[in-house]
């Protein structure tokens, strides 16, 4: 048996004895079993660059065909933050997208794409030092896809709802110092830090929905990866939303009605890391965060983000588990494939719609309908959207972490005593007006449901007072449906 010693005596190995130990050193590509392999993608996989990205592509296609979340005739705005998810989901995008209508390619769609920004950069920097301006990174991405970037403030969505929001081609946007002063006011006025993460994402989705709307789109992708998936799996369990998770975690979501534009979300089914790598092969640059939870407090959004990644890395498999288990959850109708052309669906009657929190557009529970209408019952005044009015048709996740604007609060919200903390809730007026549009209609839909209910138990046709919530939920659905159709 020859020692280390004695091998280095003997000089330098051959060449084939090194080229030997090279390759032992560096494995094969399992797939294609002739690279070397440089990433360990998935549990651990190792795969070559090639690989990995053609594989990316291919499931990443056949998640979205599977789900027919893209179909020939949409027009897809695509929600670029910057992030690796989001520059990713562009290039997933552009593989799919077929520019000529005339010549179908295999694995190609025809479909319209557009992509948007949302500058946030007032919610850290004050009316006059708030930069209005998107990241390099992506005016160079959307230049390279060939496709138009729309920049757009948060803000914005301060502005009355039949008022069309500005939004500039050119990488930067006009400031408005008077929207950005009311923006601050809602923050400052909730205290919670989960609360004002949610109510940030909340204020960003209404404000993706009406631009897609203004710019004429049926879908709005959004680059929400697996990772990120099961952080909200778990961030929404704990913090009672666990109602509302089987309408997050889908391909789709058209909770909204037909003639909303539809949610999507390509890139569900992969992880952060291997978004991460493929930015990193294709040269993509990842523009950093601006927002951050910060000020040294930490949220239930930051406590699940951080708990499922010690998970993912001494367990691999954690983020597909936590996924694929929440996915057996029984989906709302809204979440299921929406087939036929788009014409076909914008006829379609929002009959089955569910009623939505104003806040986070999450589903209410039979519960939560239940104390809508009851407080609906003893309103004098319905012309102004007051706290106690807000409160009562939010889900319990806004009443405790954005309503409820001190410990007191909480304290009387977890203790079901309505009367005790009505003076210390927040100010619905802070509101933007399309978030006050949404809780008047859902509060006038409970008082609908509370009159008619009412009328039909005095008519014999609601014969026990247990069936009430169902009548409640049937006709609170029916009103909002008729507003839409308004």
């Amino acid at each position: 048996m020859t020692s280390h010693s004695d091998t280095s005596d003997t000089g330098p190995a051959e060449d084939g004895d090194t080229a030997s130990q090279d390759k032992r050193k560096r494995p094969v590509c399992m797939k294609c079993k002739c690279k070397p392999a440089e990433v360990a993608a998935r549990q651990r996989e190792p795969l070559c660059r090639g690989c990995l990205c053609d594989g990316l592509v291919s499931k990443v296609r056949g998640g979205v065909r599977g789900s027919s979340s893209i179909e020939p005739g949409d027009k897809v705005l695509i929600a670029l933050s910057g992030g690796a998810a989001s520059q990713a989901m562009l290039y997933f995008l552009k593989q799919m997208h077929n520019g000529d209508r005339e010549r179908l390619e295999r694995g190609q769609v025809a479909f319209d794409l557009k992509a948007v920004h949302v500058i946030e950069a007032a919610i850290v920097a004050s009316p006059q030092s708030s930069d209005s301006k998107a990241p390099q990174q992506l005016v160079d991405s959307c230049h390279k896809a060939g496709i138009s970037l729309h920049v757009i403030l948060l803000e914005a969505v301060f502005l009355p709802v039949c008022e069309p929001i500005a939004n500039d081609t050119s990488g930067c946007c006009p400031s408005l110092p008077h929207l950005q002063s009311d923006l601050h006011r809602l923050l400052q006025a909730v205290s919670d830090v989960t609360g004002k993460e949610d109510l940030i994402a909340a204020l960003r989705k209404a404000l993706l929905l009406r631009a897609a709307a203004q710019l004429s789109c049926n879908k709005v992708a959004i680059g929400t990866s697996a990772t990120r998936m099961a952080v909200r799996a778990v961030a929404m369990s704990a913090k009672g939303s666990g109602y509302a998770l089987p309408g997050a975690i889908h391909f789709t979501d058209s909770r909204h009605g037909s003639k909303s534009p539809t949610v999507i979300q390509p890139v569900r089914e992969v992880g952060m890391r291997e978004l991460a790598m493929l930015c990193h092969f294709q040269g993509l640059l990842v523009a950093a965060p601006l927002y951050s939870p910060a000020s040294g407090k930490t949220s239930i959004n930051t406590l699940s983000e951080q708990f499922v990644a010690r998970l993912q890395a001494n367990v691999p498999s954690s983020v597909s588990t936590i996924l694929r288990t929440a996915c057996k959850l029984k989906a709302f109708p809204w979440n299921e494939s929406t087939r036929g052309s788009t014409a076909q669906r914008a006829g379609q009657q929002p009959a089955a719609l569910d009623v939505l929190c104003p806040i986070c557009s999450s589903p209410l529970t039979d519960a939560e309908i239940k104390e809508a209408c009851q407080s609906a019952a003893h309103e004098d005044s319905k012309d102004r959207l007051e706290p106690a009015r807000l409160n009562s048709c939010c889900c319990h996740s806004c009443r405790f972490q954005i309503v409820a604007t001190n410990a007191a609060s909480k304290a009387a919200l977890s203790h079901d005593k309505d009367d005790s903390h009505r003076g210390s809730l927040l100010d619905a007026t802070l509101l933007p007006p399309c978030i006050q549009q949404n809780a008047h209609r859902v509060a006038d839909a409970a008082m609908q449901a509370v009159a008619v209910t009412d009328t039909e138990y005095q008519a014999g046709t609601t014969s026990a007072a247990l069936d009430a919530h169902a009548n409640y939920r049937d006709h609170m659905r029916a009103q909002l449906a008729a507003y839409l159709l308004d």
